[in-house]
């Protein structure tokens, strides 16, 4: 029996073997399609990273030119702007200045009595004009025409008025024109303030400055009063 047995194991053992030879080679196999599908799958992966960087680069290369093309034109178009103002807190006078043939804002053309913040409530900082309002709800709930912002809350408006309306003007603000009066922004009359509003685009330059020997190079004019019972004092 025992004989008979080993003779049936050993004409087993060839086939037995064959199958585990099968086995390991599809195994074999089937690591190796592992293997290459990784790889083929890393390669894929690597391809379209590359791809989303180069894209990327693409675009910030493109709002970077797109930021540039903007920058130049907004000097181009600060650059075109005719004039230039000028504050003087000391004298309570604004300059307007215009262009000469080189392109330097040296000419004055136009002097303007004004009243400056008081206890240096106007900023010794320059700026330039960003916002313009027909109106403009004011500090002390009061309102001025024609008003420029230039500089945060500080702007050119008119003396004010104690409503939207041109009959409401306050005469006594009005009477303090060529002294300091105001929280900070720089006030006007009314056909000053509306001349700066007419013309002088966003992106004027606005030069605030103290001179107490130079009101400037043109003056500074003669402010007009208004009589407190004249019959026209709110206009």
């Amino acid at each position: 029996f025992q004989s008979s047995d080993s003779v049936v194991l050993a004409q087993n053992m060839p086939s037995e073997r064959k199958e585990n030879n099968d086995l390991a080679e599809f195994a074999n196999n089937i690591t190796a399609d592992m293997t290459f599908g990784m790889q083929e799958t890393v390669v894929v992966i690597d391809e379209m990273a590359k791809e989303a960087f180069m894209i990327e680069e693409a675009q910030k290369e493109e709002l970077a030119r797109k930021a540039e093309e903007a920058r130049l034109a907004e000097e181009a178009r600060i650059a075109a702007l005719p004039y230039l103002i000028r504050v003087n807190r000391l004298a309570n006078c604004v300059t307007v200045y215009s262009k000469d043939s080189t392109g330097q804002y040296t000419i004055p053309i136009k002097a303007m009595v004004c009243s400056v913040g008081l206890d240096d409530g106007t900023p010794l900082e320059n700026g330039q004009i960003t916002d313009k309002y027909d109106w403009r709800l004011l500090f002390g709930n009061v309102y001025g025409q024609y008003a420029v912002r230039f500089n945060g809350h500080i702007m050119f408006h008119s003396v004010p008025y104690m409503a939207t309306s041109k009959d409401s003007l306050k005469e006594g603000q009005y009477n303090l024109l060529g002294q300091p009066a105001s929280q900070g922004c720089i006030r006007l009359s009314v056909a000053d303030s509306k001349w700066i509003y007419d013309n002088c685009g966003k992106g004027t330059i606005v030069e605030i400055y103290d001179d107490a020997e130079n009101p400037g190079p043109l003056g500074r004019p003669e402010a007009i009063r208004v009589p407190e019972d004249s019959p026209f004092a709110g206009w």
